[in-house]
């Protein structure tokens, strides 16, 4: 019994075998024989056994409870660098037992001609015998370099949907990536990196981390960052920010994957709004009319009619301008009033029926979904519009709303400990409106003449527009339109 510095105590085994195999035969045999120098402290001195090394290749060291772990393996590790010893196995109470006993094993050394010269870089593979082992991240407990293949990692921790991920050689910010081999084999990725640390990687999980994920889960690549199915039989559907379809119908299918975080066209490109955009609200068509490829805000407070006045805008086109494409962006809304928005374009009796099946997508990260879905739902939206102008199409997407965006990446960014700011928000939260915003753009008719026009919308609280986040929209918008 060991008594640890939480006040428990721990049953611990008294010995433990650990097998070193020999790559080659070694001449230095005498000097080899004097390394095995792990001494018995609760048992008497008969316990080490001699060996005849000559004739077996396999080195046993004997280690008990009052051993540190820590200096046995640099003892391995300094053993396997100069005898060029292949494999490492551990035996069964070696390997049940050193989680638990990793920080309270005491180390004693005698006779030992070990040179700290080596500056061998090791890379050491652990061959676990036991087929239904739990320890699976058992190189990261004893202090070795990983030799993962690159597609392969391994859940160090996983809490609020954040998980810790050692392995992933040169894995990228952004990334997909399957956690757990049941994704794998289905091949749904349900994970995001989105911070390099040093030793780890943070994955964001899109279902928030409720699945049946746990420590020592595998994590798979993609090799692709994140990106949607692409189809024009996208429209005429709803569909959550990932492409996985929330109207009950089938799959999206398509060999085309279009990335939905890209930097925004420059200036070549483009030239000066000149076409007008009817909203279908003689007010804001005749005072401050909106152009094609244009950014316009609607600010103001809660039930003000900020999201009727975006739908008058989407009808409006659908009804009376063929040519333009209507993407409508639900972020944290009820799911009850995107269902109504569904059924208001999409239902049986609905007037734009038929047009809306043609020209329309509803994209919706409900409030009951993860941070990271709330997050992705707007690049979505803006991606799938972006595409549509570089072929010579004209698409409008409205943003409902940015300000829960921005709240869901605070708690994103809470969760992954970085630095918080003004009202908490992290630093770079004006980045991540602007660089959605800068992808609207009325592009020339020598590339097309597209254009991509936004309406974000933005709630205040109590008419206040000089807050953070309304400051920071009004800022990248040509006009704003303050509904009171």
């Amino acid at each position: 019994m060991i008594q640890t510095n939480h006040k428990k105590k721990v049953n611990l085994p008294k010995t433990s075998t650990v097998i070193l195999k020999k790559k080659s035969k070694n001449k230095n045999l005498k000097t080899l024989k004097k390394l095995i120098v792990a001494k018995l402290i609760l048992k008497r001195k008969k316990g080490l056994k001699k060996h005849n090394f000559r004739t077996k290749k396999f080195l046993k060291i004997k280690v008990v409870r009052s051993m540190k772990v820590k200096n046995v393996l640099t003892m391995l590790r300094k053993l396997q660098v100069r005898f060029q010893i292949k494999k490492l196995f551990l035996k069964n109470n070696f390997k049940k037992n050193l989680k638990r006993i990793f920080k309270y094993w005491v180390w004693e050394q005698k006779n030992s001609k070990l040179s700290n010269t080596s500056k061998k870089r090791l890379f050491c593979k652990s061959f676990l015998k036991k087929k239904k082992s739990k320890f699976k991240y058992l190189n990261f407990l004893i202090n070795l370099k990983f030799d993962f293949r690159k597609i392969y990692g391994v859940i160090l921790s996983i809490k609020d949907g954040v998980a810790k991920v050692v392995g992933l050689k040169g894995v990228k910010s952004g990334e997909m990536v399957y956690l757990g081999l049941t994704n794998y084999s289905l091949q749904a990725p349900n994970g995001m990196v989105l911070s390099l640390n040093k030793g780890f990687i943070s994955v964001a999980c899109f279902d928030g981390g409720v699945s049946a994920l746990k420590c020592g889960d595998r994590v798979f690549r993609t090799f692709r960052l994140i990106s949607i199915p692409f189809s024009l039989k996208l429209f005429g559907r709803t569909l959550d920010p990932l492409g996985v379809p929330l109207d009950g119908k089938d799959f999206i299918k398509s060999n085309i994957f279009l990335e939905i975080d890209t930097k925004a066209v420059g200036i070549i490109p483009r030239e000066s709004v000149k076409e007008p955009m009817q909203t279908g609200v003689l007010a804001v068509d005749s005072l401050t009319p909106i152009g094609c490829g244009q950014r316009e805000l609607i600010i103001g407070d809660r039930q003000t009619g900020k999201t009727s006045l975006a739908l008058d805008a989407i009808s409006t086109q659908l009804f009376y301008n063929g040519r333009c494409y209507c993407i409508y962006v639900g972020v944290g809304q009820k799911k009850a009033s995107v269902a109504k928005i569904n059924d208001f374009f999409f239902g049986g009796k609905s007037i734009y029926y038929t047009k809306a099946l043609k020209r329309l997508l509803i994209i919706s990260s409900s409030s009951s979904d993860s941070a990271v879905l709330q997050f992705l739902a707007p690049y979505t939206g803006c991606s799938v519009g972006e595409w549509l102008s570089k072929k010579g199409g004209h698409a409008l997407v409205i943003y409902d709303d940015l300000s829960k965006q921005a709240i869901a990446y605070r708690q994103m960014s809470l969760l992954l400990r970085r630095p918080p700011g003004r009202e908490a928000y992290p630093g770079d939260v004006f980045y991540l409106h602007s660089r959605l915003l800068e992808r609207s753009a009325k592009f020339a008719q020598k590339r097309g003449g597209g254009s991509l026009t936004s309406l974000p919308i933005i709630e205040t609280q109590a008419g206040d527009v000089s807050a953070y986040i309304p400051t920071n929209v009004i800022s990248r918008a040509f006009f704003s339109l303050i509904i009171n």
